[in-house]
């Protein structure tokens, strides 16, 4: 139930710099995500913030953590962030035009 919400979940959300976390790293607010500006996003790892930024987007979709949602969707963009580099793309028009080409 909780990835076909995910996936039919159309709200955006902002996200700002906050010097009033203490020490959380990001916190929900139902319409943004705030990020503790103790590290400003240069020097963040990218991955971890992303999948920060989706446990707290899950926050702002109405999960909470006893619901176990966001940090399941957390360690799953993590999970998909480590594999990323294991995909094939396939040009698509291309391989259709030269299907056409010997068939014609």
């Amino acid at each position: 139930m909780f990835w076909r919400h995910v996936e039919a979940d159309r709200r955006a959300a902002y996200v700002h710099m906050s010097g009033k976390l203490k020490s959380a790293a990001a916190k929900a607010n139902g319409k943004g995500i705030a990020f503790n500006n103790f590290k400003q996003f240069s020097e963040r790892n990218v991955w971890t913030t992303i999948g920060l930024l989706a446990h707290e987007h899950a926050h702002n979709m109405g999960y909470h953590h006893n619901d176990g949602a966001p940090w399941g969707i957390q360690k799953a963009v993590l999970t998909c962030a480590r594999k990323a580099h294991k995909y094939t793309t396939y040009d698509l028009a291309e391989a259709a035009l030269k299907e056409f080409t010997v068939q014609s």
